[in-house]
């Protein structure tokens, strides 16, 4: 089952109550990165802050989302929900479903 695209208001309702959501990096150079997380605001701080560490990089490897911050820097960069899950298997299947159709 393909999920239906929802408006920013239906979104921000039910990611209230969301097992987990689904979000979009955009990137001013038009790169996109489409994650999933069950804590959406910690985890969008805590690429912020994984970008900002120098150390990351040098003996950890930087994920792909926190290396194109790094380069692009955090005003060029826009970040929104754009689907919510009722379960660990739905936030799945609909992130596959997000990547697929925006990559």
């Amino acid at each position: 089952m393909q999920p239906k695209d929802l408006s920013t208001k239906e979104i921000t309702r039910k990611a209230e109550n969301a097992y987990g959501v689904i979000y979009l990096f955009q990137f001013s150079s038009g790169h996109k990165y489409v994650e999933q997380s069950k804590t959406f605001q910690k985890r969008v701080n805590e690429h912020i802050r994984n970008s900002r560490n120098e150390n990351l990089g040098k003996y950890l490897g930087l994920q792909p989302v926190d290396s194109k911050i790094r380069e692009v820097g955090i005003e060029n960069i826009s970040v929104k929900v754009i689907d919510v899950a009722k379960n660990a298997e739905e936030l799945n299947d609909k992130e596959r479903y997000w990547i697929s159709k925006l990559n």
